[in-house]
């Protein structure tokens, strides 16, 4: 085996300022740092619950919301727009459909003067069926359709979901000082 020669200079050479010798530092990897606590805050924060929930308002029906989860992947994204295809839109896509596809599946909650509402002691959904029934629906997305009524309603609400989960929006440069 052959090395690579270094003419002398790795004992004088050391571009990054680099210490010779790195110090180990304590840690204890059930708790923090011996000298603070950034692992105990790191672990706290890892932990946290970071499932944002919003209440989007239905604009044609007075006291009553949806509560939804903005938490869904690109991937669950692409399914809804290739389950709403449609060549009978400019785009290959019925937004609509797949507003209500979005909705539907990210709702955990249909909400009634911001109480959930509940029948027969089973809280209510959109993939429930009695609520699909009271609601003239076969489907999820047809009895999100139903309850919005209006489809600019159903495409708004659609849209500010999408954006409180992140999508369209640039990322803020961190603050260094904070």
């Amino acid at each position: 085996m052959t090395t690579a020669p270094t003419f002398g200079l790795e004992d004088e050479f050391n571009p990054a300022g680099f210490p010779d010798e790195v110090e180990e530092q304590d840690t204890d990897l059930d708790g923090d740092t011996a000298d603070g606590s950034d692992l105990a805050a790191i672990r706290a924060e890892l932990a946290a619950n970071v499932t944002p929930t919003i209440d989007l308002a239905v604009p044609t029906r007075p006291g009553w919301a949806v509560r939804v989860r903005a938490d869904f992947s690109s991937r669950q994204v692409d399914t809804y727009r290739r389950k709403a295809r449609d060549k009978n839109f400019i785009d290959g896509v019925d937004g609509i459909r797949f507003a209500a596809m979005l909705v539907g599946a990210q709702t955990t909650a249909v909400l009634r003067h911001g109480a959930p509402l509940v029948l027969d002691g089973t809280p209510q959904t959109f993939a429930t069926k009695d609520l699909q029934q009271l609601l003239g629906a076969d489907s999820v997305a047809t009895a999100v359709r139903a309850l919005y009524g209006l489809d600019g309603h159903l495409d708004a609400a659609a849209r500010r979901l999408m954006a409180e989960a992140g999508y369209g929006d640039e990322a803020d440069l961190a603050d260094p000082t904070a």
